[in-house]
């Protein structure tokens, strides 16, 4: 099992300043990593029969003068080339990186953790955590979730959005408490030298 977490250590959106008011909580922007660290120490811990890593997304988004700019053109780890068209989408290309990072060790299961988008509240409110992905996957943790009376939910996505993450990623749980999924490069980026304009190449597939 490989569980990735987005860490931005402190959000301001960098160049594309968010409003002042925006930034309160930014600090609670690394809360996917410390999950991620959380689970596998815990399973150390207990001596959980399961070999489990722990991807640490970290970075912090401050505008400088060598920060990224609106028009920058990445190059992530499996060679997607992405244009960054607002410096406030940054956790989609550090999970980019750790999600392909982590495909490349071909686990069983990604667990992907994640405060992505604010979209997920406006469904679910605060005290709920949305979760997609494969769906066998989907329905185990909702089935222990349940045993612990956790707040979570499984949020459903358009088909064109499902059919990518079985495409991409067939063995794929995402959890994103506060927030919802999206694709590498949605909104805020965009892909380069492919015929979408707001999805990347996806990462190498995941399951054996």
């Amino acid at each position: 099992v490989a569980v990735v977490g987005k860490g931005i250590t402190f959000d301001t959106g960098g160049l594309s300043l968010k409003p002042p008011a925006s930034m309160v909580g930014m600090k609670y922007d690394m809360c996917g990593a410390a999950t991620a660290l959380a689970v596998v120490r815990a399973l150390a811990r207990v001596g959980a029969p399961v070999r489990a890593t722990a991807w640490l997304c970290l970075a912090e988004n401050m505008p400088s003068g060598s920060a990224t700019r609106p028009g920058d053109v990445l190059t992530m780890r499996d060679g997607s080339t992405v244009e960054v068209l607002n410096t406030d989408a940054e956790g989609r290309l550090v999970l980019a990186d750790g999600l392909a990072a982590a495909s490349a060790e071909s686990p069983d299961l990604i667990v992907d953790v994640a405060t992505l988008t604010g979209a997920i509240s406006v469904a679910l409110a605060n005290r709920h955590t949305g979760v997609m992905g494969d769906d066998t996957a989907v329905a185990r943790f909702l089935a222990e979730a349940a045993t612990t009376r956790r707040a979570v939910r499984s949020s459903p996505a358009c088909s064109c959005v499902a059919s990518w993450v079985a495409r991409a990623m067939p063995r794929t749980l995402r959890a994103f408490p506060g927030s919802t999924w999206t694709s590498p490069a949605a909104a805020g980026t965009r892909a380069v030298g492919t015929d979408s304009p707001t999805r990347a190449r996806p990462a190498r597939r995941c399951a054996r």
